[in-house]
């Protein structure tokens, strides 16, 4: 659960109409709301959404509310003591994506802050903590719920990764290449899953013994396997699960097992209904983005179903992986995945413009990406896109995933996220 702050540099900067203090500025692409004093060229330090601030920090730097006797607000800032969390939010109708401030704000860790560069990462100083991602009191108690589970056992993991983790495109956007093949997907708001026929060890110990001296015995064996984002599930009934009943997950390995190909493994996102019914996604409250004409366009709910109905969920690979029995991989070119869905019926998550190659000009495909985050899916037109995946394809094994998160997502989620039962499924999955 990694959450740092990074140091950038002010693109630019716009006025608010009617605001004598504050104004806009841009930072990795990003709006935010500053200050009068802060000018094109300043390098300053930016803070994410879905992060909080260690009380400390909001302390030595005026952060919090001042009050005076009768409880109005006086002077200060506008977080919170013990949950300083940084969301994206609104002020006077301006978007504003996370938080930007002067290095300055640094100070009290007594770093040396000229040695900080563009593009430094961290989330302390001196051994000072400054920040960490949030996690809610719920996500924290699943997270506990399923550590207590065995882990399984090395042989198994490497043959059946994870996937990999995606980067935020606004800060990684430098490491696509000229000549890297590009496609820009929808990211949809769903839960990870994934399933293979890949190669297990042998469980039979005679046979593990025998294997040490004659190396013409397999050990490994190929079996299927189904699993959550970070978890390796052993049946379809799992009372430590955020849903309880994982069978909507085994449906699709069902429907294709006798098709997969040893050592393919398949990555998807999950949406619609779970095994008991309910909502794979929590609906998010439209009136959050403060906007008449957003919630008259998606009304006062979003229900992430994309057009699933009650009982029913679909299934959008955005990944296929070939793996050895030795753990060695390589992942199919993104034309290779839309024709080994076809030829599986399975469906993969959709692109929102032709892939192409990129041509090197970086504030063009920055300005193509914000574009294409926001507006509605083009799964189910009454729900807002949770953003975009940029994939890039270059010639590894393993291509790179940097995801772009629409601003009104960002605020809809803030809120949820301040319910302390509320389970963040990307981290606790």
């Amino acid at each position: 659960m990694s959450y740092k702050l990074i140091i950038g540099k002010i693109d630019s900067v716009e006025p608010i109409n009617g605001a004598d203090r504050i104004m806009t500025a841009t930072i990795f692409g990003k709006t935010v709301v500053v200050g009068k004093d802060v000018s094109v060229g300043d390098i300053m330090c930016y803070a994410d959404t879905d992060g909080i601030f260690e009380d400390e920090f909001c302390t030595v730097n005026n952060l919090f509310p001042i009050k005076d006797e009768n409880g109005k607000k006086i002077g200060g800032g506008f977080f919170t003591p013990g949950k300083a969390k940084i969301r994206a939010q609104s002020f006077r109708g301006v978007k504003s994506n996370g938080f930007a401030f002067p290095l300055s704000y640094l100070s009290y860790t007594k770093y040396d802050l000229s040695t900080l560069k563009i593009g430094d990462q961290f989330d302390e100083l001196n051994g000072i903590k400054i920040c960490s991602k949030y996690v809610s009191p719920a996500t924290l108690r699943a997270l506990n719920a399923k550590n207590k589970v065995k882990a399984v056992k090395k042989t198994i993991t490497f043959c059946f990764p994870e996937h990999v983790d995606s980067e935020q495109f606004k800060y990684k956007s430098d490491s696509i290449k000229t000549g890297d093949l590009i496609t820009i997907s929808e990211k949809i708001h769903g839960t990870s899953g994934r399933f293979s026929y890949t190669y297990l060890e042998e469980n039979n110990r005679l046979l593990r013994f025998v294997g040490k001296y004659l190396p013409f015995i397999k050990l490994k064996k190929l079996g299927y396997l189904v699993g959550t984002r970070r978890t390796i599930l052993k049946a379809a009934d799992n009372p430590t699960s955020y849903y309880g009943n994982e069978e909507f997950r085994f449906k699709f390995l069902n429907k294709v097992r006798d098709r997969l190909n040893p050592g393919e493994v398949i990555y998807g996102e999950l949406v619609g209904y779970d095994s008991n019914g309910g909502e794979i996604m929590e609906a998010h409250d439209t009136k959050e983005v403060n906007n008449k004409e957003f919630t008259q366009r998606y009304g006062s709910k979003i229900k992430y179903t994309y057009g699933c109905l009650p009982g029913e969920c679909g299934f959008y690979v955005y990944r296929i992986a070939r793996i050895d029995e030795s753990g060695n991989s390589y992942d199919l070119a993104w034309a290779q995945v839309k024709e080994r869905c076809a030829e599986l019926g399975l469906q993969h998550v959709k692109e929102l413009i032709p892939s192409f190659i990129f041509d090197g000009n970086i504030r063009n495909l920055q300005a193509l990406v914000n574009d294409l985050t926001d507006g509605p899916s083009i799964l189910d037109p009454t729900i807002h896109r949770e953003g975009c995946v940029v994939r890039v394809d270059n010639g590894r094994k393993t291509p790179i995933f940097l995801k772009n998160k629409s601003w009104a997502f960002g605020v809809m989620e803030g809120y949820i996220k301040n319910n302390d039962n509320y389970v963040d499924l990307e981290e606790s999955s």
